[in-house]
């Protein structure tokens, strides 16, 4: 399979689409920053010139072949010669959605075309210069400042036309660089008559115009027919020497000063603004990883804090199973008493029941002391510590949050800044509402409440005295756990008038229930004020979350910004150095 015959200029035309498309990158990446300055305006317009088409004019005697140079050059059948008659008017060609073909003025006809090259190239094809009257002005003349390239075709059966040299002397010096001589038809000559035919056309050059123009000898009709219907397309290629013209004409879009100028430009300009672009944006991505940061330092200090209470909430458990014990001392200690031959006497004479109630009775009281005492004196540590945690963490908050960000403009990386700032007050102010009392009580009466879960009955949640409520399940439970331990007696070694034999037996069957039972129960307060801790600490850490909601969306944004502005940035050097 033959490869395809790249486009006229195609690498000049990627470049300054690539150039363009990363501008317009920008341009809208700025709009979406709130950040449209008046050197963003100025690359809007540069957005706007690069899209204007490459001017393509051709100019020599009628029948000289112009028309069909400028379909084998981009290898369509724009321009038909029976539409180009021998007149004085110019004719342009440029793109439209709907063929149409209007007179534009005396002098002008623009003809439209749905071809989608004719947006990157537009083609004018001035009057023959034969056809002009003495004295009269080429249209020519007046349209070469504005075209990218004029090439001047000569038919290779008569390439000594005088109207043609007279038109090019009347060119000013500077346009000279732009135009190409072009010895058209060459299929109708020999190789050495062409070469004879190319050597003069430079003398003339020399002696007319004092320089020496580029001049290529092509077949416009075998390059065309390379391009579209021929059947051996390298071997009618090579013999058009299309080519050699072709990479010429694409060197010389590439090399046009203004137009080089003009992209050397944009890509310069649009570095600056892109410094500026990512210097605000990085400076908010800086700040929003510096909340991270601190943030993670935050919830660290939390954790650790957390971990240290955790601990001493082991000591705790000692301090409770010690107390117990006590108040399992004092139980023995009234079994001894009513098991004293006398007491056991009238106990037996009392009853079962009445006996029961009579040990009971005298326990609790004991009991709900020791409990009383023991929780209030755990509540009250563990809240000095969680007072002391929070105060400590109400600083750091403080000292994060008057971190002074860069300057606010009314653009999106301000208002990123305004919002971090409101997120940061809410969150200040629900930590400083916190350390009033009336809001620490009652943020503590519902951990509390939480912690405790079924130790508490539902109805008593709201009760404003949870740790007396706390003190009362307790208790029963102690007291459950003293009567089971009876319980493990038979009832004849209890009561009656034998059970002052077996005192030890009773009170060593009593000393192995409480043991286990009471060392249980010291475990479930100790789980009790565990889970206070971890609730407390865990509602803590959250207070962040409403600023991690704002915080992490808001940060994978300006990344991703950052991100596509570096890319631009390196797309802006790579075509700094193209250019």
């Amino acid at each position: 399979m033959v490869p395809p015959v790249p486009p006229l200029a195609d690498a000049q035309l990627e470049l300054r689409a690539e150039l363009g498309t990363a501008l317009f990158s920008l341009l809208r990446t700025a709009q979406e920053l709130g950040l449209a300055t008046p050197a963003m305006g100025e690359l809007h317009r540069l957005v706007t010139d690069l899209r204007a088409p490459f001017i393509f004019m051709v100019a020599g005697e009628v029948k000289a072949g112009k028309s069909t140079l400028l379909n084998a050059l981009f290898g369509r059948e724009v321009c038909e010669t029976s539409v180009l008659p021998a007149t004085d008017r110019l004719h342009k060609f440029q793109f439209a959605l709907e063929e149409s073909d209007v007179e534009s003025g005396p002098e002008l006809v623009d003809h439209y075309r749905p071809l989608n090259f004719l947006r990157d190239f537009h083609l004018v094809d001035t009057p023959g210069t034969n056809s002009i009257q003495p004295g009269q002005t080429h249209l020519g003349e007046f349209f070469a400042p504005y075209a990218d390239a004029i090439l001047f075709v000569f038919p290779v059966t008569n390439p000594w036309g005088a109207s043609s040299w007279e038109l090019l002397e009347r060119f000013q010096k500077h346009l000279f660089r732009r135009v190409v001589i072009v010895v058209q038809q060459c299929d109708l000559r020999e190789p050495h008559e062409i070469d004879l035919i190319t050597k003069h056309l430079g003398q003339i050059c020399e002696h007319r115009l004092g320089t020496r123009l580029p001049i290529f000898p092509v077949s416009a009709k075998l390059a065309l027919l390379s391009k579209t219907s021929g059947l051996d397309k390298p071997r009618l290629r090579a013999e058009s020497r299309i080519e050699a013209l072709e990479e010429h004409l694409a060197g010389i879009l590439k090399s046009e000063p203004e137009r080089a100028a003009r992209l050397h430009r944009a890509a310069l300009s649009a570095g600056l603004e892109l410094a500026t672009l990512l210097e605000r944006c990085e400076a908010v991505k800086k700040v929003l990883e510096a909340d991270r940061s601190a943030i993670l330092e935050m919830v660290r200090s939390l954790a650790s804090k957390a971990r240290d209470q955790l601990q001493s909430v082991e000591n705790v458990h000692y301090d409770f199973d010690r107390a117990l014990n006590r108040c399992w001392l004092r139980g023995e200690e009234m079994l001894r008493e009513r098991l004293r031959p006398l007491n056991a006497v009238r106990l037996a004479l009392q009853g079962d029941a009445r006996w029961t109630a009579s040990f009971r009775a005298g326990l609790e009281p004991v009991l709900r002391s020791t409990l009383t005492r023991q929780i209030e004196s755990a509540l009250g540590r563990v809240q000095s510590e969680m007072r002391t945690s929070r105060a400590q963490l109400t600083r750091m908050v403080e000292k994060w949050a008057h971190q002074t960000p860069p300057a606010e403009p009314d653009d999106v990386a301000g208002q990123a800044f305004r919002r971090r700032r409101e997120v940061i007050a809410e969150l200040e102010h629900s930590l400083f509402l916190g350390l009033k009392e009336e809001s620490a009580r009652g943020e503590m009466h519902d951990i509390f409440a939480e912690a405790a879960g079924d130790y508490i009955a539902r109805e008593e949640h709201r009760s404003l005295d949870l740790s007396a409520a706390l003190v009362r399940r307790l208790t029963e439970l102690g007291l459950e756990s003293a009567m089971a331990g009876l319980g493990q007696v038979r009832q004849g070694d209890r009561f009656g008038l034998f059970a002052f034999g077996r005192a030890s037996k009773v009170i060593d069957a009593y000393h192995v229930t409480m043991t286990d039972r009471g060392g249980a129960l010291a475990k479930s307060i100790e789980t009790i004020f565990t889970r206070l801790v971890e609730i407390y600490y865990d509602r803590l850490m959250r207070i962040f979350a409403p600023y991690e909601e704002w915080r992490v969306p808001e940060q994978a944004h300006w990344d991703g910004i950052v991100q596509r502005l570096r890319l631009l940035e390196a797309t802006f050097q790579r075509l700094g150095q193209q250019l």
